[in-house]
Order: structure tokens, then C-alpha cells, then sequence
């Protein structure tokens, strides 16, 4: 960004048409870093304060593959049942999503979100991809902040390595938690168990 506005410096009406889209996009960049990294500081200190409700998981699950529905290169399917969590509903939005996105940067073809209630009444969400898998060893390393286990990749795709750490502790911020699997498509499966309603009213 620097040398970009170096050299736009030079000669405005003509270098900056040529660098802004670079630099806005080192922007968004930064800006999403900056954001992630705010979030995980207040889960460190415990001072996430949106208030925890009964949220409908699998509403937000569809709204999140909706989302989805022009990309081309990955088909992200939901199949499910009606599944109610405790949560701060920016908290469960978030999980899905960073979920989701973290899938279709490493299927091949397909992505399918899952959502269901165990016999105790948590929500559970599945988010499986049909890419290369995790290696076990690698399982618990991926939720670490900054691992990126894909480091041949440019870091213009992707991210900073820490959509995973974030998914880990605002599942464990709701007293919930996430793990990985072997996926029957034949990638990885991330599997969160959030507590059940506090509340017993219907949907």
C-alpha cells in the first residue's frame, strides 16, 4: 500500500486509477484482520456482551447458504432439522459463516450444512466439504490463531488464520464447543454442539 500511494503521489491522474483497486483491497484486507483481532482480544477477556437467547440454528444455517447460491466453482447445500441453541445470535451467525466460508475455500465441488438436536436437546451443526481432509495430528493445531495449514497457497486467498480460532472460542463463549471429523464426502467435517434453550417456549 505503501509504494502504491508512493507512486500515486508521482502523478495522481494517472497511477491512481491504476493502484486504487490494489489498495482497496489491501483495505478490506486490514480492515477484516483489525476486526478478528478486536474480537478474539474481547473473548480473551471475556467481554463479548451481546446478550445470549434461544436462536434458531437452522435458520441462520439456510440464510448462510443462501448466500451461496450464485458460486459457480462449490454447490452449498443445507439439509436439516429445526435446531435451537442458547446464543448470542451474532455469535451463531458468525460460527456458520466463518464455517462456510473456510469449506468452500477447500472443496473440491460440494459443501452441506447440517443442523439437528441431539437427544439432550443441544444444537448441533455439521459443515462438511469434499476436499483433502485434515490430517488427525493437524486437528487441534487448526484452531490455533495464525495456522494456516494450506501455506502454499498466496495470501491473497484465504485468510489470516484465525476464522478457525474464532469459531473455537465463541462456540466455547457459549458454552458450546467444535471439533473436526472425517467427512463422508471425503474432506473434513467441523462439528459444533451449542447448549439448548435455557427457555422452553415453541418456535
Amino acid at each position: 500500500m505503501q509504494a502504491a500511494t508512493d507512486l500515486a503521489a508521482l502523478d495522481p491522474a494517472e497511477e491512481w486509477p491504476v493502484v486504487a483497486p490494489t489498495v482497496r483491497l489491501e483495505l478490506d484486507r486490514m480492515g477484516a484482520l483489525i476486526d478478528d483481532l478486536l474480537l478474539l482480544a474481547r473473548l480473551d477477556e471475556r467481554r463479548d456482551s451481546a446478550p445470549e437467547r434461544a436462536v434458531d440454528l437452522d435458520d441462520i444455517a439456510q440464510a448462510e447458504v443462501g448466500r451461496w447460491r450464485s458460486e459457480q466453482r462449490v454447490t452449498v447445500r443445507y439439509a436439516g432439522t429445526p435446531s435451537r441453541a442458547q446464543s448470542p445470535e451474532p455469535t451463531a451467525q458468525r460460527i456458520v459463516r466463518n464455517l462456510v466460508d473456510n469449506a468452500i475455500r477447500h472443496a473440491e465441488r460440494e459443501v452441506l450444512v447440517t443442523t439437528t438436536t441431539d437427544s439432550a436437546g443441544a444444537a448441533l451443526l455439521t459443515v462438511d466439504d469434499d476436499g483433502r481432509g485434515i490430517d488427525p495430528a493437524d486437528r487441534e493445531r487448526v484452531f490455533d490463531r495464525f495456522v494456516r495449514l494450506d501455506e502454499g497457497r498466496s495470501r491473497g486467498e484465504g485468510g489470516f488464520g484465525l476464522g478457525l480460532a474464532i469459531v473455537r472460542e465463541l462456540a466455547r463463549s457459549s458454552g458450546g464447543d467444535v471439533r473436526v471429523e472425517d467427512s463422508p464426502l471425503g474432506g473434513a467435517r467441523f462439528a459444533v454442539s451449542l447448549p439448548r434453550p435455557q427457555e422452553s417456549s415453541s418456535r
